[in-house]
């Protein structure tokens, strides 16, 4: 009876060793010599979705693609992750999505001018989505 103990053991230190395999390649993958951003572009919706995760690694590794995407291509990652900072039904995801923005505007001024009149824009319109049809 005493050798499921030494079975879930097992288990456990080989899904820790997966677990750090897997972070291993994602955070290889997410290098500037690693995956060509603009192949990120094709997951986007699912990475900004994953900025809610429960688990901090995940989200980590998100944010760091998610910026990687941002500073090399900031008005096409924008029209996904500006809005994404008003998330209602994860603050969590709302709170990462809009650090991920901040890094982005702190990488240089015309980042942050690009970035600042597109969050502008994006607003007028989801405004605009408000108003009542006559």
């Amino acid at each position: 009876a005493g050798g499921g103990g030494a079975g879930v053991s097992n288990l456990m230190a080989a899904v820790k060793r997966a677990r750090r395999t897997v972070d291993a390649t994602i955070a290889a993958l997410a290098e500037e010599d690693g995956l060509q951003v603009f192949l990120w572009f094709t997951v986007l919706p699912q990475l900004v979705s994953r900025l809610g995760h429960r688990s901090s690694a995940v989200v980590s590794h998100v944010q760091r693609i998610l910026s990687t995407c941002m500073l090399k291509y900031p008005l096409q990652a924008s029209w996904s992750m500006v809005p994404a900072r008003k998330f209602r039904t994860a603050a969590r995801r709302a709170s990462a999505a809009a650090d991920v923005l901040a890094r982005a505007r702190n990488a240089s001024p015309a980042a942050r001018e690009r970035i600042d009149a597109l969050t502008r824009l994006i607003d007028e319109l989801v405004s605009l989505t408000n108003l009542p049809v006559s």
